[in-house]
């Protein structure tokens, strides 16, 4: 599997939308009722909740990698050479570690690319809507706003 980012022959959401940033276009604070709350962030329509959610997964994340790696380096040693007997076990569970690991760089990389395309997303998405959102008369749904996005 390809990690984040993608190859230089498939355009990333910023280059296919012609915008070289997530940095909100001047003049986009938020002045627009359908935009997240001014709290929840500093760029368009929460962009700073996807960083947040980063921060926290990979906080979150990190606790088995200092579990594990506490194990495998001194831990599971330890009992290996006080409880020979156990050495298949501690050699299985030494295994499972590795699994994990891959499969949390793996997260980590599908996260970044994720993160990646919200921010560009929302950036996009204000830039190119907020002017005719303001113009609605209809009230738009309560899920519009994204507060449980920007809530994180």
């Amino acid at each position: 599997m390809r990690g984040w980012p993608p190859p230089p022959s498939r355009p990333t959401a910023s280059r296919r939308r012609g915008t070289s940033s997530s940095t909100p276009p001047s003049g986009s604070a938020r002045s627009s009722p359908h935009s997240a709350p001014a709290s929840a962030s500093t760029s368009p329509a929460g962009a700073g909740a996807p960083r947040e959610l980063r921060a926290h997964c990979l906080a979150f994340c990190s606790a088995p990698t200092r579990h594990h790696t506490a194990e495998d380096g001194g831990v599971f040693p330890a009992l290996a050479e006080a409880h020979p007997e156990l050495r298949p076990v501690l050699d299985e569970l030494a295994h499972d570690h590795r699994q994990v690991g891959e499969l949390l760089s793996r997260f980590q990389t599908l996260l970044d690319g994720l993160i990646a395309l919200a921010e560009s997303h929302f950036t996009f998405e204000e830039k190119k809507l907020v002017a005719a959102l303001d113009g609605l008369s209809a009230p738009l749904p309560d899920d519009f706003a994204l507060r449980d996005l920007t809530d994180i």
